[in-house]
């Protein structure tokens, strides 16, 4: 409801008055009323007038206390199954409301508990409090019979809006009646429209909206409002248009809003457009095409949005006009048909896909990607590879329904001269096409690098576990670009082996068969697979000659999981050159410090201890320093802290150590250890960024 100034001032100064009262009535002990079994009605209002008169005394409670208590015996009675209560309690606070020595505090506070718990038992006297001098009063109380849901509380809102002669409270005691949608008021609302006063006029074209009826439509239809009210009556005009529609009167809606198409008021003539095209039935679809066609764009963009409501029978007319209207107009209308799935869309985007227009261009390309099938798939392709900058018609490639699509794409592929070779297979990947599978097998082998690359890349993310044994052979064959590449192919496929423990087998069964040779080209998969038994292989091998022992190495560098700590660390002891060493030992660390790690914490410091006494490089140490800062414990903060004074590690340290003083370390019980690091970093570190974030930290903790 849109209040007057009046109400307004009103209720300003009703929550100046019960703030601190309602304030008060939180978080206390619920007060009861106790009664005899079978109390009688009037046994039951005595009761309930003896404990509100008990809340309402001074010398009894302050007036916060007052009103907490208040509250709870009015919330009490009005509980789910003691009407007999709600209404005796009702009742003693009516009559307490009209007691001269309850304060007006109280007064209000009851008549505002009364909007939720009265009913006609406290009509009369919310009635009479219409009538009086107090404003506040009497704004509480048209706002408790608004809220009451009887029939005399209604009679009584419209006795007093018709009795009433100061403007202001009699346009709110109209818009109590239109609130309430009380229809038996209708007719005088209605002729309170004539009224020589502005504001009982605008009260009641608000009214009349909210009524929203036959009967308030034929008032608003006869009405002519003066200019400070066209808007305002035509919003309430078309409130009941849409009542009227929403009943099955579309004919009557239908009337309402075609008043208002040419209206000069801009959004009253959207509005009506809007609703014209929602009751227009049958005739929808011309009306869209008429304001598509127009001059107005919000009008264009108005009728654009109602197709996405419109009935689908109704689409195919839209699609009919379609490849006969202006190029931009008609890529607009596509767009909203491709969204709606509407088929019978496909001509005209094909036919708009040949548009020199970019734009419109693009938008037909896309609708084809929504509308098309395998038809269409060699058309989006020859524009993947002539004229795509902003790769429109590759997504929609990529996303083209139909079953048969990538096995059209496929068949290009095989056909392909190389140059499309390399999209094709690009495009196929990024649609999670299976059948890319048994090419990809194929094109690994090739001799164009990129192209194997892709192919090996995609079979990887495509190929099953049944197409493990051809990946492998791959590897064993493959050239050493390629080998990277193959290995991971080889231990995603693998991964996809739903029992964990038989993950590795595809690759330890080749293993098993194979020459020296071969065995070599195997174990770094076997490493990026892990498991037991490629453990136990790795072991085997690091014993075997020169080439074995370097990729057993170099599958330990591989190892997913902290289940290979030990041999990585044993390996690194016994490494032959700094470069070996450095990998194992960063591998160690990896896998010590990976989120999923199950090694406890002193073990991982440990592990980052002793690789950083064995690293000889800055940047290996920096690496270790640095994932040092994972492991949020005071050791890990002390482990770091002496590289502080390392002029070319001091920078990893100190990242560690804010990211340790981040993560809780300036809440602990070593808080001035931190904050003497984190000191030391801003006084010695020439990186600005680290200073910043250390003295965030100190800040932060303080």
């Amino acid at each position: 409801m849109r209040t007057t100034l009046l109400t307004s001032i009103v209720v300003a100064s009703m929550s100046v008055v019960l703030a601190p009262l309602a304030s008060a009535a939180e978080k206390s002990a619920e007060a009861t009323v106790s009664l005899a079994p079978n109390a009688s009605a009037e046994q039951i209002l005595q009761a309930y007038q003896s404990a509100l008169a008990e809340a309402l005394d001074p010398a009894k409670f302050n007036e916060g206390d007052s009103l907490k208590r208040i509250e709870q015996l009015i919330h009490h009675a009005a509980r789910p199954g003691a009407e007999a209560e709600r209404s005796a309690c009702c009742l003693a606070a009516a009559t307490a409301v009209e007691a001269e020595k309850t304060a007006l505090a109280q007064k209000l506070w009851l008549l505002q508990l009364l909007n939720s718990a009265g009913r006609e038992e406290v009509v009369a006297v919310l009635a009479k409090l219409l009538g009086g001098s107090d404003p506040l009063l009497r704004e509480a109380a048209r706002r408790a019979l608004q809220a009451n849901p009887t029939e005399a509380a209604a009679a009584a809102l419209r006795t007093a809006a018709q009795k009433e002669t100061a403007s202001d409270f009699r346009a709110a005691l109209i818009q109590s009646l239109g609130a309430r949608r009380d229809t038996a008021a209708t007719a005088w609302i209605g002729s309170m429209l004539s009224s020589g006063d502005l504001r009982v006029q605008r009260a009641a074209v608000e009214a009349l909206g909210d009524l929203a009826g036959p009967e308030a439509a034929a008032l608003l239809t006869a009405w002519q409002p003066p200019k400070e009210l066209i808007v305002l009556a035509a919003e309430s005009h078309m409130q009941c248009a849409e009542r009227l529609a929403a009943a099955g009167k579309t004919n009557d809606a239908a009337a309402i809003y075609q008043r208002y198409l040419g209206t000069p008021q801009r959004s009253v003539r959207l509005a009506a457009l809007a609703g014209a095209i929602r009751t227009a039935g049958a005739g929808a679809a011309s009306m869209i095409l008429g304001a598509i066609q127009g001059d107005d764009a919000d009008a264009r963009s108005v009728a654009l949005v109602a197709v996405a409501d419109l009935p689908q029978p109704l689409l195919p007319e839209l699609t009919r006009q379609c490849r006969s209207l202006p190029p931009q107009t008609a890529a607009a209308l596509l767009a909203v048909l491709a969204a709606r799935g509407e088929k019978s869309a496909l001509p005209a985007a094909l036919q708009l896909a040949q548009s020199d227009n970019v734009e419109v261009r693009k938008s037909a390309l896309r609708a084809i990607g929504d509308l098309g099938s395998e038809p269409q798939a060699v058309l989006l392709f020859e524009v993947v590879v002539t004229n795509d900058p902003d790769g429109v018609a590759r997504e929609s490639l990529i996303r083209l329904p139909g079953p048969g699509v990538s096995k059209v794409l496929v068949e290009l592929l095989e056909k392909a001269e190389p140059a499309k070779k390399q999209t094709l297979v690009d495009l196929l990947d990024a649609r999670g096409a299976p059948e890319l599978v048994p090419v990809a097998l194929k094109l690994a082998k090739s001799d164009d690098l990129n192209l194997a690359r892709s192919a090996v890349r995609s079979l990887g993310k495509l190929a099953k576990p049944e197409d493990a044994d051809a990946i492998i052979a791959l590897l064993l064959g493959a050239r050493n670009e390629l080998r990277d590449e193959l290995e991971r192919a080889v231990m995603f496929v693998c991964q996809r082996i739903d029992d964990a423990d038989a993950q590795a087998e595809p690759v330890l069964k080749a293993y098993r068969q194979a020459d020296s040779a071969g065995k070599a080209l195997l174990l770094p998969a076997l490493g990026r697979i892990g498991g037991a038994k490629s453990l136990e292989a790795v072991r085997a091998a690091l014993a075997g000659d020169d080439a074995l022992r370097r990729s057993a190495v170099r599958a330990l560098s591989n190892w997913p999981d902290e289940s290979a700590i030990d041999d990585l660390l044993a390996a690194a002891e016994g490494a032959k050159d700094a470069g070996e060493r450095a990998m194992l030992l960063r591998a160690a660390v990896r896998v010590a410090t990976a989120r999923d790690s199950k090694l406890p914490d002193p073990r991982k410091l440990s592990v980052i201890a002793r690789a950083l006494e064995q690293l000889e490089r800055d940047g290996d140490k920096a690496f270790a320093l640095e994932r040092a800062g994972e492991v949020r414990r005071i050791d890990a903060l002390r482990l770091l802290a002496p590289y502080l004074d390392h002029p070319k590690l001091r920078t990893p340290a100190g990242r560690a150590i804010v990211n340790l003083a981040h993560h809780g370390g300036l809440r602990s019980r070593e808080k001035q250890e931190y904050i003497d690091a984190l000191n030391k970093i801003i006084a010695g570190s020439d990186d600005r960024g680290l200073v910043d974030r250390a003295k965030e930290e100190l800040e932060r903790g303080q």
